[in-house]
């Protein structure tokens, strides 16, 4: 058999969910970007904002090694970035 891909850059579809778009883009202590946060976003370049977010991802997966036990639900995205290691919410803050 033959299998037909298309590239959707990782988007499968429109939002869905009670919570609005806008809400995800709101600061909050856990993610308050300091120096070390504003350094590494300026590091991604030019691009689509797929791509831009494509290589925050990347970047952020190169600077912070995933490391169970590392970091808690209550430690700042900013200090996660410094120790250089965290876990899945570290990444996604």
């Amino acid at each position: 058999g033959e299998v037909t891909t298309h590239d959707t850059a990782g988007v499968t579809g429109p939002h869905q969910g009670y919570a609005p778009l806008w809400l995800f883009a709101q600061q909050t202590p856990l993610t308050a970007a300091g120096k070390g946060i504003r350094e590494l976003a300026g590091t991604v370049g030019q691009g689509t904002e797929i791509e831009r977010l494509h290589a925050l991802m990347g970047a952020i997966r190169e600077r912070v090694a995933y490391r169970p036990g590392t970091t808690s639900v209550v430690t700042p995205a900013e200090e996660a970035l410094a120790l250089k290691s965290g876990v899945c919410q570290d990444h996604s803050h």
